[in-house]
């Protein structure tokens, strides 16, 4: 939902957590109505501090819609390497990302029985926004920056979402975000542009 002032407000409204394939005791995402929609998206990891983001992406247009865009990620049910990094789960499960093979790097089928089984424990997020290409990709590097300061220096995740944060001379947009149990995106949290909390 836009609402119209002296500048332009998004309220984001996380649906989920969701599975990325149907005979997981959660719902499956492929199923939900949201993923007919446009918007951004979550990869997420269940951890003791609340779901940690692994990824945030987007999805907008009248074709490429949030089940289409997160459908090519799962090429054959194989995740694409370029999406995905090789990690160590025990670690992640502790709330700490320990790469073992990076973005790209790898044949995914080399590694297909680790990425299924790093899917099966990541769990997904959805937010439809109807609004233009650029207001859902300034939201998304609004996001991305909210969560790059969240992370220690050196870790993984800050380099990674910094380095994928788009439009520099964005203008002036606020983003409010509801979701529970999101870590780094506290439930009601409002951001400004550069991902810095104003409220929440």
């Amino acid at each position: 939902m836009i609402e119209e002032s002296q500048m332009t407000e998004i309220t984001l409204q996380w649906q989920g957590p969701f599975a990325f394939f149907p005979e997981q005791t959660l719902p499956y995402l492929f199923d939900q109505s949201a993923a007919q929609g446009r918007g951004l998206y979550l990869w997420t990891v269940p951890t003791d501090r609340g779901h940690q983001v692994n990824y945030v992406g987007v999805a907008h247009g009248k074709t490429r819609t949030l089940g289409a865009r997160l459908a090519e990620e799962l090429m054959d049910g194989v995740p694409d390497s370029r999406y995905i990094q090789v990690v160590d789960l025990d670690a992640w499960r502790k709330g700490y990302r320990k790469v073992l093979h990076d973005y790209g790097t790898f044949d995914s089928n080399d590694h297909k029985e680790s990425l299924i089984e790093m899917h099966r424990f990541c769990v997904g997020f959805l937010a439809q926004i109807d609004a233009d290409r650029e207001i859902i990709e300034h939201c998304e590097r609004c996001l991305i920056m909210r969560l790059a300061a969240e992370y220690d220096d050196g870790d993984d995740y800050d380099a990674y979402l910094s380095n994928k944060a788009r439009h520099p001379n964005m203008r002036d947009i606020q983003v409010r975000s509801y979701g529970e149990d999101i870590w780094g995106l506290p439930n009601g949290v409002l951001l400004n542009k550069d991902g810095i909390v104003l409220e929440g």
